[in-house]
């Protein structure tokens, strides 16, 4: 028992040694605490969407299943589109490439709506790309005249809106192991040559990365 005794006040003594000489004691946040902090740090952005016609693509992309149903639906299996995605935020602007899955009512243009995508940022410096997927239902509106600031000619368009969630992790470069979340809402048009099918859509969105 007197052994015991000794063994532990030993090791107290030992543990007390090693706090008081350690450089560390004074900081509140270790090294490693540190980076983990700075790894966090919440940026937020703002970015706006549109569609790259499909005679434009800077390089092919895959264009998925198209099928045309007996009642009337429209069903897109992994088609592929491209669309330009600007932003003051350098990390977020670029050219995205999506594949694009969804069941159209054939009647309404509603529909569940998800797929996945890579965003390239256009500024080299930056190197890498965001991977992630996206969910969201697209809803009709209703048929209204439209000032198009650029795109399709000005005229009477049906008129659908598709709210989206994001989310995509960054690989490679800057970006490497960063983790983003957005939410955006696409205005979609079509016309009456190809209704239900969306011809052209903006968006706008916002979020953050870390």
């Amino acid at each position: 028992m007197k052994t015991l005794k000794c063994f532990l006040v030993l090791f107290a003594f030992v543990g007390i040694t090693f706090v008081g000489c350690s450089d560390e004691s004074q900081s509140p946040v270790s090294s490693i605490q540190k980076g983990s902090l700075e790894k966090n740090i919440i940026h937020n952005f703002t970015m706006t969407d549109y569609p790259i016609p499909l005679e434009l693509y800077p390089w092919p992309v895959d264009p998925g299943v198209i099928k045309y149903l007996p009642n009337g639906n429209i069903q897109y299996k992994k088609r592929g589109i491209l669309e330009v995605i600007t932003s003051d935020d350098p990390l977020l602007a670029g050219i995205m490439e999506h594949y694009l899955s969804t069941m159209i009512d054939g009647e309404t243009g509603n529909g569940a709506v998800h797929g996945s995508f890579t965003t390239t940022p256009n500024d080299p410096t930056v190197g890498g790309v965001w991977e992630g997927t996206y969910v969201g239902y697209r809803s009709y509106v209703g048929y209204q005249e439209v000032d198009f600031p650029f795109g399709p000619p000005d005229g009477e368009y049906y008129i659908w809106t598709l709210p989206l969630k994001l989310e995509a992790h960054g690989k490679g470069g800057l970006i490497d192991k960063m983790q983003m979340f957005m939410t955006a809402t696409l205005t979609i048009y079509g016309a009456y040559a190809n209704y239900p099918e969306p011809m052209f859509w903006m968006g706008n969105g916002s979020g953050f990365y870390k």
